[in-house]
């Protein structure tokens, strides 16, 4: 994650993948507000999210005279580092909370993100979050001289991630109408949903009622092809907004 000024705008959550079963786009807003708030124990200075180094994967055939190389999986890491709290006993502390969380090595759970509101809001429905699947490898004191008591936690590089996931797959779109009228000479038209507020272009699912009609990209590109009244649906989670078009020659 790049380092931006700070603006009180970065608010990260930690759920274990044993209570996250659905892995996708539209996260349920009731699973992300449990989500265990660690913002206000990290520590900014060695907040690190982001892409890591990514590996070749080797592996030669057997009638290869060379050495067959290929791209791996693309992977991510993170270290975080987090204030401790000089009473230990305070359960209810959430610097305690976070240590607690991360003293069984190899845990395995989901940094929930978001970088668009103040901190101190709750999670909500309609949030714009990125969650990252990663494993808490190890845990150690990170105290030096007179600095703040801290202790750093670093999770082994994954490579399973959402982005941009809007919370809460419920609402309703806008930005599409319900009829529309196209030619085919006109040609391709790009169909531009918002959801929440946020575009979900690229994020949305297009269905096609008759696709000798009309086809419909992974992107939400229309293209006529026949005179018809095929019916392009739009979907984000359960939220979803049909648009009956009307297609002509001319």
């Amino acid at each position: 994650m790049s380092k931006n000024p700070a603006n009180g705008n970065v608010k990260v959550g930690w759920i274990l993948d044993s209570a996250l079963p659905l892995k996708n786009f539209t996260p349920a807003a009731t699973l992300i507000a449990s989500a265990l708030d660690l913002s206000s124990a990290i520590a900014w200075k060695s907040f690190k999210l982001g892409a890591d180094a990514s590996p070749d994967i080797q592996d030669r055939a057997l009638t290869d005279l060379g050495n067959a190389v290929t791209r791996g999986a693309a992977k991510y890491g993170a270290t975080l580092g987090f204030f401790r709290d000089q009473n230990n006993t305070d359960t209810t502390s959430i610097y305690q909370q976070a240590f607690q969380a991360f003293r069984v090595m190899r845990t395995i759970g989901w940094l929930v993100v978001r970088v668009n509101k103040a901190a101190s809001l709750p999670w909500a429905a309609g949030d714009e979050v990125s969650y990252y699947k990663l494993i808490a490898d190890t845990l150690s004191d990170d105290t030096n001289g007179d600095d703040s008591v801290k202790f750093t936690v670093t999770f082994l590089p994954q490579g399973q991630l959402f982005a941009h996931a809007i919370v809460g797959g419920a609402g309703v779109i806008t930005g599409v109408p319900t009829t529309l009228a196209k030619t085919i000479a006109g040609g391709a038209f790009q169909l531009q949903p918002i959801l929440s507020g946020a575009s979900i272009v690229s994020r949305a699912t297009y269905v096609s009622s008759n696709t000798t009609m009309a086809t419909v990209s992974k992107g939400g590109t229309v293209r006529p092809l026949t005179a018809g009244s095929p019916t392009i649906t739009v979907s984000h989670g359960s939220a979803t907004a049909p648009i009956v078009c009307t297609l002509t020659l001319t």
